[in-house]
């Protein structure tokens, strides 16, 4: 890649700036860097996440994830170990893993999640609802068909077990693309 291909890539995203959108049980998700803007390199997001919010047990077939803790709590599993993370905890979980987390405090968590490669940011502005100042959150229920309709275009495989995981903490596997 040139040096003016790489200086295109330098991004600044202001606070507040990014796309963002309502997930899963109120969670809200911001993009800050996407693949699209970063070469394919990485994708990063801002995560508010509710309490008593997570992902069911899953792996990411093609990306390592990182989380970084700005506020609050979260109990994760990775590899069958669970352990509480708080602000300033730093987790890699590489591709393959599975791994969960919830925030077991009474009130909202912040943190940064960076998936590389980038791309499966993606996945969550595609089942997400964009945030409009001023109106509620929508109601979970509408998530379900959300992540059916999405999940075989970004490679979130078996469907039916993410969506069952979401109810009942059960695992799925998950991934953008196949590998190579």
């Amino acid at each position: 890649m040139s040096l003016e291909q790489q200086i295109a890539l330098v991004r600044h995203v202001g606070p507040g700036e990014g796309s963002r959108v309502w997930t899963f049980l109120g969670d809200r998700y911001t993009v800050k860097a996407s693949a699209a803007e970063t070469g394919g390199r990485l994708g990063l997001m801002e995560a508010i996440v509710a309490p008593e919010s997570g992902p069911p047990l899953h792996i990411h077939e093609n990306e390592h994830e990182v989380f970084y803790l700005l506020d609050g709590q979260l109990e994760m599993e990775a590899n069958d170990t669970v352990f509480v993370a708080d602000a300033g905890s730093f987790i890699f979980v590489p591709r393959e893993v599975p791994h969960r987390f919830k925030n077991i405090s009474n009130t909202p968590t912040r943190l940064l999640f960076l998936f590389f490669p980038g791309g499966f940011e993606q996945f969550f502005l595609d089942i997400g609802n964009p945030v409009i100042e001023g109106q509620e959150k929508p109601s979970a229920v509408q998530y379900e068909p959300d992540v059916m309709r999405v999940a075989p275009n970004t490679g979130c495989a078996p469907c039916d077990v993410l969506l069952a995981g979401l109810a009942r903490g059960a695992g799925s596997r998950c991934g953008t693309a196949p590998k190579t």
